[in-house]
């Protein structure tokens, strides 16, 4: 599967998946393995905390039901040591409160099981483009390259 070809028409770094259904997983994997240059599969939040001190991800896909450590803990974790990789969630039973306490920590977007792979992909694109404007306002802050003006108008984006 590392042809040339392939690796080509990745466009994402690496993603990160978690979910305790090793079979969701699994199916998520490879929905993302076309545009992602490696997929890492994790069945618990701790084991995914700490690839996330081995990796840099461009995107963690999480459960937000799981034994032990419940996607929300993990992602407060991560937010608390400094760590804005975008998040998607998937649950088998989203409600009104589950889409209010992903917004507060910052989660990107919210999927229900079971999903459609169409649109889970579309809102990755949508939010790493998103994502990869934001780091480029920050990188033309830091190197004073724009205007307090300019910088006010592209913050709207």
């Amino acid at each position: 599967m590392n042809n040339p070809t392939t690796k080509s028409l990745r466009k994402y770094g690496p993603v990160l998946i978690v979910d305790d259904e090793k079979e969701i997983g699994e199916i998520l994997g490879e929905m993302f393995e076309p545009n992602f240059e490696k997929v890492i599969l994790c069945t618990n939040a701790q084991e995914a905390i700490g690839a996330t001190k081995a990796t840099q991800f461009s995107m963690i896909v999480c459960d937000i039901n799981m034994p032990g450590l419940s996607g929300e803990q993990m992602v407060r974790q991560l937010r608390a040591s400094g760590d804005l990789t975008p998040v998607i969630f998937v649950t088998g039973a989203a409600t009104t409160s589950c889409f209010r306490r992903a917004l507060n920590l910052g989660v990107s977007d919210v999927f229900e099981k079971p999903f459609d792979a169409d649109h889970i992909l579309s809102s990755v694109d949508r939010i790493l483009e998103i994502e990869k404007r934001r780091q480029k306002l920050y990188m033309d802050i830091g190197q004073n390259i724009l205007t307090p003006e300019e910088i006010k108008r592209k913050r709207k984006y």
